[in-house]
């Protein structure tokens, strides 16, 4: 997870950054598209990185909203906190960071950096998420749900997300079925419970 959700810094060459934001399976595809279609996509990926360039993220040390719940899981009813709760974490984070509770054991895993049930999930609101990124994403199901996957987007638009627990299956979704709210950065739980 060495470039989840990481703004550009220094003098990272704009090309490098840019291929992370596409699957193996997209980049093959945008080599194949009509020359229009794929400069669009590129153009659009390259504005985004090159807007984080300009601001890089102030971190604060202060208390972020603690929005709710996210189900690390299948897909759950949003299940908001009380309006105003916050949490202090540990360390910095940017200035514009939410937070969520996680309820749930599929982003739990012995080979990769898990995000346990209970933990304090720390997202940022505006970055672009990279494939393979961790997000809080949202969509209509009968209710408004949530969920924190793995983000695998398709060249057709489409998006699977993916848990780290194998024991727990994957989502697809369809291109426009879902919003992605938030880049997963880290999690922390307390050592006392």
């Amino acid at each position: 997870m060495s470039n989840e959700g990481r703004p550009i810094r220094g003098k990272e060459k704009l090309e490098e950054r840019i291929s992370i934001y596409f699957s193996p399976t997209m980049a093959e595809t945008l080599k194949s598209a009509p020359e229009g279609a794929s400069q669009f996509v590129r153009a659009s990926v390259q504005e985004r990185l090159e807007k984080e360039l300009e601001t890089p993220d102030e971190e604060t040390f202060d208390a972020i909203p603690l929005l709710g719940y996210i189900p690390a899981s299948p897909a759950a009813a949003v299940r908001l906190m009380p309006h105003g709760t916050h949490w202090h974490p540990p360390y910095a984070v940017p200035a514009n960071s939410y937070a969520l509770l996680v309820e749930g054991d599929s982003m739990t895993t012995e080979y990769e950096n898990s995000i346990p049930d209970g933990s304090y999930a720390i997202f940022a609101p505006d970055r672009m998420p990279a494939f393979n990124s961790i997000v809080h994403v949202e969509w209509e199901e009968g209710d408004h749900v949530c969920t924190l996957k793995r983000y695998l987007p398709q060249a057709d638009g489409s998006a699977i997300f993916e848990p780290l627990n194998k024991s727990h299956k994957p989502i697809k979704r369809k291109a426009n079925e879902f919003h992605i709210k938030g880049v997963f950065l880290r999690a922390w739980k307390d050592s006392d419970e």
